[in-house]
């Protein structure tokens, strides 16, 4: 299974939580994002086995999110956007409500940078929000789609000691921490005095690796392992 994970703006739902600034001629903004981030996977969870959905969300696993973007205007309905951003996200068996992962008690924590690059539609628009007649205060509802690349790192902490799991293979798998990924969002943001945009977005990153949080199928033979 796929891992995934959400992002959250006030920042990215989390929340993406922006704020930009307008250039004279209104065909570039730019600015920063705030948020936090959770994460779909086998770690965790729900009563059942782990399901790529929201409901099998744990919200007190949720992390920082953070990032910087610039957007360019194609036209009133169509928007490319760049970001930059940094997402923690992490998982415990501890938190689960299934006694059989409980009982595995396995947990992780990955700092993940990515770069993306998405178009943005424009499904519905308010050139004129409140109907003052000064036009001073729009908004769009938009949804995106892109692609991007992302560098990850999942790590554990054993005896108040934090281990990077990739170079341990548990598995036995040698997997690249260097993955593409594909986001998908869903916002809305104001314009104000023509000049700054305040939005929020949430959004959904679907990922091309099983090993976000090192766990796909099962352990090897510890035998000869290190105590670690």
């Amino acid at each position: 299974m796929f891992k995934h994970f959400l992002v959250f703006l006030s920042l990215t739902c989390f929340l993406l939580f922006g704020t930009t600034k307008l250039n004279a001629q209104y065909n570039w903004d730019y600015g920063f994002t705030i948020g936090g981030a959770s994460y779909l996977g086998d770690i965790g969870g729900q009563e059942d086995e782990a399901q790529a959905w929201l409901l099998d969300l744990k919200i007190e696993q949720t992390r920082l999110g953070l990032g910087v973007f610039a957007r360019r205007k194609i036209n009133d309905n169509f928007f490319v956007r760049a970001d930059i951003n940094y997402n923690r996200i992490a998982g415990a068996d501890s938190l689960s409500t299934n006694p059989a992962r409980v009982g595995r008690n396995l947990s992780f924590t990955n700092n993940i940078i990515g770069f993306d690059v998405k178009g943005e539609y424009v499904f519905l628009q308010n050139f004129d929000v409140g109907s003052t007649g000064s036009y001073s205060t729009n908004m769009n509802a938009y949804v995106g789609l892109g692609i991007g690349i992302m560098y990850h790192n999942p790590k554990a902490k054993i005896g108040g000691v934090t281990y990077a799991l990739q170079p341990l293979a548990l598995e036995g798998v040698s997997y690249n921490l260097l993955q593409p990924r594909f986001p998908v969002s869903l916002g809305i943001n104001y314009t104000l005095k023509r000049s700054y945009r305040i939005g929020f977005e949430v959004g959904y990153m679907f990922t091309l690796t099983d090993y976000l949080d090192d766990l796909s199928g099962n352990y090897i033979d510890t035998t000869g392992f290190s105590p670690i």
